[in-house]
């Protein structure tokens, strides 16, 4: 029989997304990161936009569709905390089934 989660349990294991519109270089530098770490292809895609990218590229705002006003470096903290998120949640389900 399939186990259902609860997925208020798996909401935010990682903490819910704090935006950031400024990230100091180092902040920066943390969250390009994380992207080392995701799969290849997302991998270098970011870190090729991200290395072509001076500081004012990074405060420049550009609209969402959905989300409205963002600049790079709230979008970029945001994809890095998204992805930690859901590593999070695979994580810990993969825990709780496998004891």
């Amino acid at each position: 029989m399939m186990q259902v989660v609860v997925m208020e349990e798996l909401h935010y294991p990682i903490g819910p997304f704090k935006r950031q519109d400024s990230l100091d270089e180092e902040t920066r530098a943390d969250f390009i990161a994380v992207f080392e770490e995701t799969p290849v292809k997302l991998s270098e895609s970011v870190l090729d936009l991200t290395d072509r990218q001076l500081d004012a590229d990074f405060a420049r705002p550009y609209r969402h569709p959905k989300n409205g006003i963002w600049t790079l470096d709230a979008a970029l903290s945001f994809f890095a905390w998204h992805s930690l998120h859901h590593i999070a949640h695979i994580t810990k389900l993969s825990v709780r089934q496998n004891g």
